[in-house]
């Protein structure tokens, strides 16, 4: 039976939750939800009762089922939610809310309280007392309207002050109790935990006078206690005894036990009646307690008396008979291991003074080493640091291994981290783990201690102590959640791959660990958003069939299907969309346990019914399906602008129809849907654009002619257009290899984007098309006036070599060779730029008729040039092509010869092997025949 179930039993049990608690249990199971209103307010209880029992995470999941069926409860759940980040330990969160409720909520002071107890627990003692002092101002002189809710406050601040090392205080609070009812059970119990304090106090004040008058009021306020048979009636007995042997009344102090003893009998067989933990409560072991401490003190002083050493060891001996009492009948009492400390303590003076006591006390060595460490733990939870650390460094070195060291070496590691001994802290970190690696309560202490560091905003220690936790527990059943946590952090970290490390580890080396599903969508995460698409698909699938139905499993069946598509599956991208949608609408609440979930995924059901059409869409030529898979993305994109038409994806929906009639060779229905779009969203990106829209996905089908057409419309009202378009659109047709259009394009966008920072790339361009259309002077024209405007822009090199390349063709020989200056200046140290240059400029050369200078510069870059490097190869292949034609030109058989020879050696599978054969044959006729 799973844990949460059996609580909840438990809760119908103790809480009186009868119809109510099967509607409740639905909510946490997720199987049913709240519909009436009047159901609301026990909801709230019930998730704020899971709170109480130490599941704050199944009291959420009640809290937000809730809220899916209710929205209108949000008002009324923020107590219980408050209550909830107390319990989860999300102190701030929960501080922030209660500041924000209402001063006339009902569970206002409640809550209150349990924050201030949250403090408490996390060290946060000031914050505690001022939430108490604050509540009990407030009480003071009203009339009590709840007396059982204020008991238990001032019980419970009691307690809480005299852990923290107040007695005086905790004395105060609990005469709260005593005040209300002092002959009530509570406020007997309150005036035994006084007489209690009264016993510390003195114990801990130097002063005789000050010491006799707290004992004298302890023995004075147990007198009152004799009033009734219980168990308090015990507790007195046994406080009013150690009252008076610290007064020096010993034989009195024997005397009170002794003579009651046949009353505390009775109340030792009546808890034994009601079972073992009944039982533990009894004063009989106190009592006996006590009395083996008289025993002992007895001893002791014969024992400095002179002559009265042999009388000692009956004290002893019957000291010892009352602990081992102790022991054997009550071992789950609150004094057992006190007792069982004082045991072995008189079992080592026996045995120092030459006596072997017939007892054996090693089945008791843990109990009694454990008690050993309280009084130093219990300074340490008052956050008493300092003092802590004296205690703890004195008792380990007495103790260093056995029962309660753990947790006393986590403590005081802790310790050190609160006084800045940082150096100490990682120390008793690396020996926690190096001694105590299988001991699950070690590791704890470490991610305590990182947590301090979180807190405490030192990420560089945390990420230490984290590191010891994995390298000494890391079958640890929190290490899961460590490496996930890290994991997490990476990825704030902006380091992707040492958060997929961590998570890969968590998936390989913990795969049991209920995070494990977890790590495996979030390492699909990850590899979606490095485009990893393959990878993603392992994960996402990986996730998805181990993930309960949710949010995040929508999420992931999304993210799948996406990058199926993406790797080009849109078989198996459709079928992934599909089961998504059929999740959406036959099981949504399934899927959400939030409002914001819900919206969530109705967005996700939008986005997947788009991308259905998008995938039919995206089946290519040779499929045997594809008219099908056409007709079936029209239907798609009709049904999701029927469904959604104010969606963001409409417009999109739209043109996608447009695109798929213009690749259909339907130019009637493309161009209104395309004229719809323009009418239908106007205001959108898609809209204002839609004549692009049409010209740009013809160009995708090859339909030029129908592009062209767009493009006069467009040019008709340029104004219409954003500029960008323009320049967008003269790319789509140089690279249709539409050079005349796509001058016309780059011209208007020249014109309207002077002064912004793309004028540059449409002159560029510009430049560009005019050299594709072979209008060399025009490209000349557009080039310089880009580098007038634009001398260091990135397109320098390019744009250079084009400017080279025009004004050869125009006969512009200076600027030609001003330009591959530029780019022999600018990258002399770039072997192929350089050498490219070089080729260029041999061109010039020959065009220009300057042949002898144009072949001496081929041949300095096809004998100087490194053939075996990738980039330069092809230069060197061009030049000896070059010098090929040249030499023959100038008559120089023998050097083509030569040069030809050379080539076939250097690049015997080049890609001029048979214009170096024919070249080489025609020099070899030439100077044969002597022409």
């Amino acid at each position: 039976m799973p844990a949460f179930i059996y609580f909840a039993l438990m809760l119908r049990k103790t809480t009186g939750c009868q119809v109510w608690f099967g509607v409740a249990l639905m909510a946490v199971l997720g199987l049913g939800g709240v519909t009436r209103a009047d159901e609301i307010e026990r909801e709230l209880d019930f998730a704020s009762a899971l709170a109480r029992f130490g599941l704050p995470y199944y009291g959420s999941r009640v809290v937000e089922r809730l809220l899916v069926q209710q929205p209108g409860a949000q008002e009324r759940a923020k107590p219980v939610l408050a209550e909830l980040m107390v319990m989860s330990g999300r102190l701030g969160e929960a501080e922030a809310m209660v500041k924000a409720l209402s001063p006339t909520d009902p569970r206002l002071t409640t809550i209150q309280l349990l924050l201030a107890n949250g403090f408490y627990n996390a060290g946060q003692f000031q914050k505690t007392r001022e939430i108490y002092d604050q509540f009990f101002k407030k009480i003071q002189g009203a009339a009590l309207t709840d007396t059982n809710f204020f008991r238990n406050a001032a019980h419970q601040y009691g307690q809480i002050l005299e852990h923290a090392g107040d007695p005086l205080g905790a004395i105060e609070a609990f005469q709260h109790i005593v005040d209300l009812g002092p002959r009530s059970e509570e406020g007997r119990q309150a005036m035994a935990e006084q007489a209690d304090l009264y016993i510390k106090l003195a114990d801990a004040t130097p002063a005789q006078s000050n010491r006799v008058a707290y004992l004298t009021q302890a023995a004075a306020t147990c007198d009152k206690l004799f009033l009734n048979l219980d168990m308090w009636f015990g507790r007195g007995l046994i406080s009013k005894a150690n009252a008076l042997a610290r007064l020096g009344k010993a034989d009195e102090a024997r005397k009170v036990l002794r003579d009651q003893m046949d009353v505390l009998r009775q109340i030792d067989g009546v808890l034994k009646g009601q079972g073992p933990e009944a039982a533990a409560l009894s004063p009989m072991a106190g009592a006996r307690a006590a009395l083996g401490d008289l025993y002992v003190q007895e001893g002791q002083a014969r024992l400095k008396s002179k002559g009265q050493e042999a009388k000692a060891l009956p004290a002893f001996g019957a000291a010892l008979t009352e602990y081992v009492n102790v022991l054997n009948k009550y071992p789950k009492s609150s004094v057992a291991p006190e007792v069982a400390a004082h045991a072995q303590d008189l079992v080592a003076q026996l045995q120092a003074l030459g006596h072997r006591p017939n007892v054996d006390l090693s089945r008791w060595a843990g109990v009694a080493r454990t008690a050993v460490f309280e009084p130093a733990d219990e300074v340490f939870r008052s956050g008493q640091y300092g003092k802590a650390i004296t205690e703890y460094e004195k008792l380990l070195k007495q103790f260093p291994s056995g029962a309660g060291v753990v947790t006393a070496l986590g403590n005081l590691m802790l310790a050190y981290a609160h006084t800045n001994q940082h150096e100490k802290a990682t120390a008793i970190a690396s020996d926690l783990g190096g001694r105590f690696g299988k001991e699950a309560r070690a590791g704890l202490s470490l991610l305590q201690l990182a947590k301090f560091y979180e807190d405490q905003k030192d990420e560089k220690r945390m990420l230490a102590v984290y590191d010891l936790f994995l390298k000494y527990f890391p079958k640890h059943e929190r290490a899961g959640s460590v490496l996930y946590r890290l994991a997490f952090l990476a990825n704030q970290a902006k380091h992707p791959d040492q958060a997929k490390q961590l998570l890969q580890r968590l998936v390989d080396e913990l795969p049991g660990d209920p995070l494990a599903s977890k790590a495996m969508s979030q390492l699909a995460w990850n590899y979606y958003a490095g485009s990893n698409y393959v990878a993603a698909i392992q994960g996402f699938t990986g996730y998805l069939a181990e993930a309960q139905p949710g949010p995040d499993k929508a999420q992931a069946q999304f993210f799948l299907a996406t990058a199926l598509r993406l790797t080009d599956k849109p078989h198996k991208a459709l079928a992934e969309y599909e089961t998504l949608i059929k999740w959406l609408r036959q099981d949504r609440n399934a899927y959400a346990h939030t409002g914001a979930d819900l919206q969530r995924n109705e967005e996700l059901l939008e986005q997947a019914l788009f991308q259905v059409g998008v995938c039919h869409g995206a089946f290519k030529q040779g499929d045997n399906a594809l008219p099908q898979h056409r007709a079936q993305a029209l239907e798609a994109f009709g049904k999701f602008i029927e469904d959604y038409p104010r969606s963001k994806l409409a417009p999109k929906a739209l043109r996608a129809q447009g695109a798929i009639y213009l690749e259909l060779n339907k130019f009637k229905e493309a161009t209104r849907v395309f004229d719809e779009l323009a009418a239908r969203y106007p205001n959108t990106d898609e809209g204002k654009s839609a004549l692009y829209a049409l010209a740009e996905s013809a160009l995708e089908v090859r339909q030029n002619e129908q592009a062209r057409n767009a493009l006069d419309k467009m040019l008709a009202t340029p104004d219409k257009f954003e500029p960008v378009l323009f320049l967008k659109l003269g790319q789509a047709f140089d690279e249709a290899k539409q050079p005349a259009d796509a001058i016309r394009c780059f011209t208007v966008a020249v014109q309207r984007l002077e002064g912004q920072p793309l004028l540059g790339v449409a002159l560029y361009s510009l430049g560009q098309a005019r050299l594709n259309a072979k209008d060399f002077a025009g490209a000349v024209q557009a080039l310089e006036a880009f580098f007038k405007k634009f001398p260091s822009s990135g397109f320098f090199r390019e744009g250079k070599f084009a400017l080279a390349i025009a004004a050869r063709q125009a006969g512009l020989f200076p600027v030609a060779e001003g330009a591959l200056g530029d780019v022999m200046r600018q990258f002399g140290g770039k072997p192929d730029v350089f050498n490219k240059a070089n080729l260029e400029l041999a061109r010039v050369q020959r065009a220009r008729g300057a042949k002898e200078s144009a072949l001496a510069s081929c041949q300095r870059v096809a004998l100087l040039g490194d053939p075996q490097n990738a980039d330069l190869a092809p230069i060197i292949e061009d030049a000896y092509l070059e010098s090929f034609g040249l030499g023959l030109e100038l008559k120089r058989y023998d050097d083509v010869i030569k040069i030809c020879d050379g080539y076939e050696k250097t690049f015997p599978r080049g890609k001029y092997l048979e214009e170096a054969r024919r070249a080489r044959n025609e020099a070899k006729l030439k100077a044969s025949s002597g022409g």
